[in-house]
């Protein structure tokens, strides 16, 4: 009789072990699936590659967000670097400063899909100068400064701390074309499909 008193016994607390251990899973799988939208500070750091749409041309850039993260909604500010090649060799930076907002849309996985948006102003470092001369004519200088208009939509997803997104990148480059008879400005569209990483902290 008492053998089969500590063996009931014994197998309760095997049951009781067993149920803690799976609700702990729970929490976890839980905690996981709710990490990106957790309410309070949260920060990206991110790396950037595009390919131009008007031109064979890459673009490479680097970007930190910090902000707060409401229930589904995340918003704050950035900065970074973007560069753009202009030749082979020669490239264009800027400075991009901007407000960004992500809305986190609702399910019980780890993984959360989201839709963005960044905009904001590229402040160019510096230009990239070259000379045309023409046969019987005075040569012409023509600047490049990567400028103005800094906007980006986008979809992304996030898993724990990893993000991975596709984004389509608006901004500005600008030629400067001078020669000693006249000075004209062209702006033109260099708008890019842009592919993010991150992670976020």
């Amino acid at each position: 009789m008492k053998r089969y008193i500590l063996l009931l016994f014994l197998l309760g607390c095997g049951l009781i072990a067993r149920a803690q251990i799976i609700q702990g899973a729970t929490v976890t799988v839980e905690n996981e699936a709710n990490a990106s939208t957790a309410k309070g500070y949260k920060g990206y750091a991110e790396a950037g590659l595009g390919v131009n749409l008007m031109s064979p041309k890459f673009i490479y850039e680097l970007t930190t967000t910090h902000g707060y993260q409401f229930e589904h909604l995340f918003l704050g500010i950035g900065t970074g670097l973007t560069t753009l090649s202009e030749t082979k060799c020669d490239r264009v930076y800027a400075l991009p400063l901007y407000g960004e907002a992500r809305w986190f849309f609702s399910n019980n996985r780890p993984w959360k899909i989201y839709a963005g948006f960044r905009i904001g102003y590229n402040i160019h470092l510096g230009e990239f100068r070259t000379s045309i001369t023409e046969f019987g004519q005075q040569p012409i200088l023509k600047n490049y400064r990567l400028t103005g208009l800094y906007g980006s939509p986008g979809f992304g997803v996030e898993y724990k701390r990893l993000n991975f997104s596709i984004n389509y990148l608006i901004q500005g480059l600008v030629m400067e074309e001078t020669n000693p008879s006249y000075q004209k400005h062209t702006f033109y569209d260099n708008s890019t499909l842009l592919f993010r990483i991150g992670v976020s902290f």
